[in-house]
């Protein structure tokens, strides 16, 4: 495959992209189809073919990225929140609240592994994990190690770091990595509140049973990962409060007890 014929198909996938999501369809995987076109290459002793070639793949596995959607949504209608969506979100209000909050955090390591914390999802796919309770943890965690697999084969020889970084990160050795983690498992909530509580309607038919798997989640975070981040639990159990509280009101129901706020 020439440039001109590589640059055609990276159109027509933008074009997909920008469509409603209901038009929407994932990406074809790109494959390393690249060939330099004699004189058109321009290459320094530094800059190989191979990196020219690793450098389109990654573009396209990322707009791959950008086709993955997941349980949350933009907006009242029914756009959906994308990795990428969630990923900027993730990276930007990390670094703004550790740099608040915990100066003694390595923001350089809060931004990278924000930026490839569901990189797996290209080829495992997003769970909806809004229903703590009815998550099988087990077949999550084999799809992202395979999917991981998959991106080392693909990208590790050229550029070991998204694969080293995604493991480090899954590792969980380092603060920065259980903050990041800890403050994951909070932005649903953010697009709860600006969605009138869309997804957790879509998911719950009974405030009750939300605010459980809500409890149980915290309860299991904070035996784990979560077990040395106070400040990012804080801010979860209140963001995820409001939510909580907006599914009583839709319901018409009045909460008897606070519980674990999420």
């Amino acid at each position: 495959m020439v440039i001109g014929e590589l640059r055609s198909e990276y159109a027509m996938l933008i074009y997909a992209i920008k469509q409603p999501n209901q038009l929407r369809q994932k990406p074809p995987q790109y494959t390393s189809n690249f060939r330099s076109c004699n004189n058109s290459t321009v290459r320094t002793d530094k800059i190989s073919n191979e990196v020219v070639e690793k450098t389109l793949e990654l573009g396209g596995f990322l707009l791959e990225f950008a086709a993955v959607y997941r349980a949350t949504y933009l907006n009242t209608n029914h756009d959906k929140e994308s990795d990428t969506d969630h990923t900027v979100m993730l990276a930007v209000i990390a670094c703004a609240v550790a740099a608040k909050f915990h100066p003694e955090y390595d923001l350089g390591k809060v931004a990278q592994y924000a930026l490839v914390h569901d990189l797996v999802e290209v080829y495992a796919g997003d769970v909806n994990t809004i229903n703590f309770n009815a998550i099988d943890i087990k077949a999550k965690e084999k799809a992202e190690a395979d999917a991981l697999t998959k991106i080392k084969q693909k990208f590790g020889k050229t550029f070991p770091w998204i694969h080293k970084t995604i493991e480090r990160y899954e590792s969980l050795i380092d603060v920065e990595a259980r903050f990041i983690k800890t403050l994951d498992k909070s932005l649903p909530a953010i697009t709860h509140y600006f969605t009138d509580n869309k997804a957790v309607n879509e998911g719950f038919d009974d405030p009750v049973a939300f605010e459980h798997s809500v409890t149980s989640r915290n309860k299991a975070m904070r035996k784990t990962f979560a077990h040395d981040q106070d400040v990012a639990m804080e801010l979860r159990e209140a963001i995820v409060g409001m939510a909580i509280e907006k599914k009583y009101e839709y319901h018409d129901k009045k909460r008897l007890t606070s519980g674990d706020q999420a």
